[in-house]
Formats: structure tokens, C-alpha cells, sequence
């Protein structure tokens, strides 16, 4: 039982971290719709942070077609501390989408391709 308390307990912390990520998607999302850029680059969309942001967040970077990497800190295993969530942009297929002005975003996936940390660390609704 204690170490199935013990993995309930990181995917609650985690939540911090996938909190980190949906504010900066909330931020790509207006981007995307608004279409106020031509075209982007990584870390250009206003939500990154390359230092330590919080207790479990170390940086959160993005990259040109707004996919966000969270870089996980101070959990105390070494099957998340300095590893990735990653979340991004799809569309209606589910596919990651490139950047384009005044397109819509369909839906985002959470835990999906790039991210380092293991599923059962990760909420449930953040397992691609």
C-alpha cells in the first residue's frame, strides 16, 4: 500500500507542474485564434520561464508551433527531478499542429511525444 500512496502523492504534486504548462497554453491558444503573429519562434510566445518558476518547476519552454516543455524539480525521485511533460497543439486527427495565423487549435495533448516522465507519475487526464 505505501508505495502505491507514494505514487499518488507525485501525481498530486505533479499537478503544479501540469498547471504551469495549461497557463502558457491558454496564452498559445490566443496567439493561435488572434493570429497577431506572422510567424513564430521558440520561447517567443510570452509564457516561458528558463529559471525555476516553483517548487516543482524548474523552466517551461516552447517551441515555434507552441508545443510547451515542463521541466520537473524538487520531487525528491529521480524518475521525474530534471525530466519532461510535454503538451501541444493538435488538430481534429489529433496531430501536433504547425504554427499559422488565425488557425484554431482543436484540442491539446498533454504527455504526449518528447515527454520523459513516467505515466503513472503523470494525472490522468495528462497520458497523451
Amino acid at each position: 500500500a505505501l508505495p502505491a500512496y507514494q505514487d499518488y502523492t507525485k501525481r498530486a504534486k505533479m499537478s503544479e507542474v501540469i498547471l504551469a504548462a495549461s497557463a502558457c497554453r491558454t496564452t498559445i491558444t490566443e496567439v493561435y485564434q488572434s493570429g497577431s503573429k506572422s510567424t513564430m519562434a521558440g520561447n517567443d510566445w510570452g509564457c516561458e520561464s528558463s529559471g525555476s518558476t516553483s517548487k516543482y518547476v524548474a523552466s517551461i519552454l516552447t517551441d515555434a508551433n507552441g508545443k510547451i516543455t515542463v521541466r520537473a524539480q524538487g520531487f525528491g525521485d529521480a524518475n521525474i527531478d530534471a525530466k519532461e511533460v510535454t503538451l501541444f497543439p493538435a488538430d481534429s486527427a489529433g496531430a501536433a499542429m504547425t504554427y499559422s495565423q488565425g488557425a484554431s487549435i482543436n484540442r491539446w495533448i498533454c504527455g504526449g511525444a518528447g515527454t520523459t516522465i513516467l505515466a503513472k507519475f503523470l494525472p490522468g487526464s495528462c497520458r497523451g
